[in-house]
C-alpha cells in the first residue's frame, strides 16, 4: 500500500520513507522469528528476499543491514535452499568476517550441500567454516555443540577434518 501510494497523496516524503522503514523493520522481525523457530513457508522465500533487499536499502545502520542479510541466509537454510543460503551468508562474512551466526549457517549449508551432492569439497569447506565458528563464537553460543558433533561425524564418515583457518579468536562475552 505504501509502495504504491500515488505521488499526489504523498504530502511529506520524509514521513513516507520513515513509514516504509518502520514497516520493513516489522517485516524483518517477522522473518527473523520465522527463521529462529524454523517455521518458514517455502513459498515465502521470494517475498523474504524482496523485503530484505528493500530493508537493506532503507536501513541506515550497518549492523542492522548485516542482520537482515543474515536473516535471509537463515530463511534459505531452514527451507533447505543451501545454494542461496551460502550466497547470503558469504555477503554477511564480507562485512563481518567473524560473525558467528553466519559462520555456523555457512558451515551447515555447505555440509548439507555436501550430503546432497556427495561432494567432499563441500564437506571440507563446511568443516573449515564450522571450526572457525567454534574458534570465534562466544562461550555458550547456540550452535557450538552441534558444530562439534557434526565435525566429529564428518571425520568419522567422510574422513574430513577442519583445516586451520586464519584470523579470528575467541570473542569476549
Amino acid at each position: 500500500v505504501i509502495k504504491s501510494a500515488p505521488a499526489a497523496d504523498v504530502t511529506d516524503p520524509k514521513a513516507l520513507e520513515a513509514t516504509k522503514l518502520e514497516t520493513l523493520r516489522g517485516a524483518k522481525e517477522t522473518l527473523r522469528l520465522m527463521a529462529a523457530t524454523e517455521q518458514v513457508d517455502t513459498t515465502k522465500t521470494d517475498m523474504a528476499k524482496t523485503l530484505i533487499a528493500e530493508y537493506i536499502v532503507l536501513e541506515t545502520e550497518q549492523p542492522k543491514k548485516v542482520e537482515g542479510q543474515r536473516i535471509l541466509g537463515d530463511i534459505y537454510r531452514v527451507v533447505g535452499d543451501s545454494d542461496n543460503a551460502i550466497v547470503e551468508y558469504k555477503k554477511v562474512l564480507e562485512i563481518e568476517p567473524n560473525d558467528p551466526d553466519a559462520l555456523a549457517g555457512l558451515g551447515l549449508s555447505l555440509v548439507n550441500l555436501g550430503y546432497i551432492n556427495n561432494d567432499k569439497t563441500k564437506f571440507q569447506e563446511g568443516s573449515n567454516f564450522l571450526q572457525k565458528y567454534i574458534d570465534t563464537a562466544p562461550t555458550g553460543h547456540k550452535y557450538v555443540d552441534d558444530a562439534k558433533g557434526l565435525i566429529a561425524t564428518l571425520k568419522k564418515e567422510q574422513s574430513v577434518a577442519p583445516q586451520k583457518t586464519t584470523g579470528g579468536g575467541k570473542k569476549k562475552n
